[in-house]
């Protein structure tokens, strides 16, 4: 609580490697479910007769990537090309291949008057499309200054709206 500590600061250690990795956590089970609804999807296209002994699943080489595969209408659901997908495919991507978004996870807090007013996380910078920036080869930048706390929420329900609507749409494909 000292008043000449004003202004912005960050916090690497234990409590931000625990924040991020529920941040990640998050990322990769949404990408996750992706790849559940994708294989649903396919399965109920490819519904196999099954009389004396069960198939193999149409599906066993089948995730997300393979979407465009799907018949499908898939306006409104998680297979649409949308900026919130995006988000989270290149998120999960950059997790997986490269570990995370950041090489030293960090807490960011601003204080006023010697107390905290505010603790964030800075998400990388994303084209319009929901695609990471990039220049020469490099990603991860941050100059957009987007704040996960004021991103998530929209981009979660939006997710759970797609989520909601491609469970509608496959309930129909079985029904």
């Amino acid at each position: 609580n000292d008043p000449d500590m004003d202004g912005d600061y960050y916090q690497c250690g234990p409590g931000a490697h625990m924040v991020h990795s529920f941040l990640h956590q998050f990322i990769i089970q949404a990408y996750s479910i992706f790849d559940i609804l994708t294989k649903i999807a396919y399965e109920l296209e490819h519904i196999k007769v099954c009389e004396s002994a069960y198939e193999k699943l149409a599906s066993r080489q089948i995730l997300y990537g393979s979407k465009k595969k799907l018949k499908m209408d898939t306006q409104g659901t998680v297979f649409e090309s949308c900026r919130t997908t995006s988000i989270i495919e290149n998120l999960r991507n950059e997790l997986v291949h490269n570990a995370t978004w950041e090489m030293n996870p960090k807490v960011f807090f601003a204080t006023a008057v010697g107390k905290v007013t505010e603790r964030c996380i800075y998400l990388p910078d994303f084209t319009a499309e929901g695609t990471l920036v990039t220049f020469n080869n490099r990603k991860r930048f941050f100059a957009d200054g987007k704040k996960v706390n004021e991103e998530l929420p929209a981009l979660y329900f939006d997710l759970m709206q797609r989520v909601s609507t491609t469970l509608n749409k496959l309930q129909t494909i079985w029904g």
